[in-house]
């Protein structure tokens, strides 16, 4: 008796993971586990580091990444009953140049550093990104120094330092670093006039650089005491990334609204104004501007309209003398014509009564001639020669 035993090996999960997409930042990439095991694998785990994704029993998965994801170590985690098996794999994201402080946090691409006179100034240019990019420090479109994220500054020059970072995939990306001097705040307008009219609202903003800061505003009439929002004046305050602008809406101007309005903001270091003059225009002095711009326009439509006609009677003359003068060649050439066909004809005749006229001679010098030997005809208008019979006509 023959038995046929079947004896099967069983053995814990192997692992292989496979990366396919593009590793840069804002790409959609996809991790295959392919497992081989006996008996087949109970569970399917992946990690991101230490935490678990909630992408139980796929062997894909499916990743956007960002550029916090670069350095994640993705595992695929496989249990079967003879074991539990792991195999993990690194990103490498490329992103775009971020500027960051100290902590790692991202930074605006605009800041503003405040020194004393004559104080020795240090900047700092921090650079995150993969690969990592080339840091440049320029001034007024000079390069100061190159590979280098602090920049030292022994004779102060107030303006714009750049810190530029050149990636090999992204290109070129910009920090600006204003080094400014302590002060007070800086006003982009000192004084301004501002008109209107009675009954209509004015509207007065105050434009402040963020570049020095700023601890108050405030609005007042000139000589008086603070202005705060009621029914006649309305305060508003819009903020950018480098201005500030206070606005003041003054509401139903009336003539005793006539007056200068004062910006004034503050800091450490002093305070800095900007003055509003209003002006408010009456509504006689309304009527007569009013009227002397619609009268104005009307007196402008009027002169063009009269060039127009003019124009166009000057043109309709230009082409009638025009008819007129190809009329007048016409009948010219006409009368020319018909001048040299009479001519013509005059000589035609002149020539044809010469011509005539000299025959008529020559046969009456012939007659006189032969008179003797010519005989009459039984014909009134014919002649005969005696020693030639053919007869010859008297008629010319």
């Amino acid at each position: 008796m023959i038995t046929e035993q079947y004896i099967q090996t069983i053995f814990a999960p192997e692992i292989n993971l496979t990366l396919d997409g593009k590793q840069t930042e804002g790409e959609l990439i996809r991790i295959t586990c392919e497992i081989s095991s006996r008996p087949d694998f109970d569970e399917i785990q992946w990690f991101n580091g230490s935490f678990l994704l909630n992408m139980t029993n796929q062997t894909r998965l499916e990743v956007k990444l960002t550029r916090y994801m670069h350095g994640n170590r993705i595992s695929c985690q496989v249990k079967n009953q003879v074991g539990k098996r792991n195999q993990s794999l690194t990103l490498q994201v490329n992103y775009k140049p971020v500027f960051v402080d100290l902590h790692g946090n991202e930074m605006n691409n605009y800041s503003v550093v405040l020194v004393d006179e004559e104080q020795r100034v240090e900047l700092q240019c921090l650079v995150s990104s993969f690969p990592s990019s080339i840091i440049s420090w320029i001034f007024n479109e000079k390069i100061l120094s190159t590979n280098q994220t602090t920049l030292k500054i022994d004779h102060l020059q107030i303006g714009s330092y750049i810190c530029t970072a050149h990636h090999p995939l992204f290109g070129i990306f910009n920090q600006t670093i204003r080094v400014a001097l302590k002060g007070p705040p800086e006003m982009l307008e000192e004084t301004i006039i501002h008109s209107a009219y009675v009954g209509q609202s004015a509207l007065l903003i105050c434009s402040i650089s963020k570049d020095i800061p700023t601890e108050e505003i405030f609005w007042s009439r000139d000589g008086q005491s603070k202005i705060n929002s009621n029914e006649k004046y309305e305060i508003e305050e819009n903020r950018t990334d480098r201005l500030i602008e206070y606005k003041l809406l003054i509401k139903n101007v009336f003539v005793s609204d006539e007056d200068s309005y004062i910006c004034t903001t503050m800091n450490q270091y002093g305070s800095s104004i900007a003055k509003f003059q209003l002006r408010v225009i009456s509504l006689k002095n309304y009527f007569i501007q009013r009227s002397f711009l619609y009268g104005s326009i009307v007196l402008g439509l009027s002169c063009c309209l009269i060039l127009i006609v003019i124009t166009l009677i000057n043109h309709y003359r230009r082409k009638n003398h025009q008819r007129i003068r190809k009329r007048s060649s016409t009948t010219d050439e006409t009368i020319s014509s018909l001048a040299k066909q009479h001519d013509q004809m005059q000589h035609d005749y002149q020539d044809e009564t010469n011509s005539n006229m000299d025959q008529y001679l020559f046969h009456e010098q012939f007659i006189n001639n032969h008179r003797d030997d010519i005989c009459d005809s039984s014909h009134d208008d014919q002649f005969y020669f005696r020693d030639n019979l053919e007869r010859y006509s008297t008629v010319v």
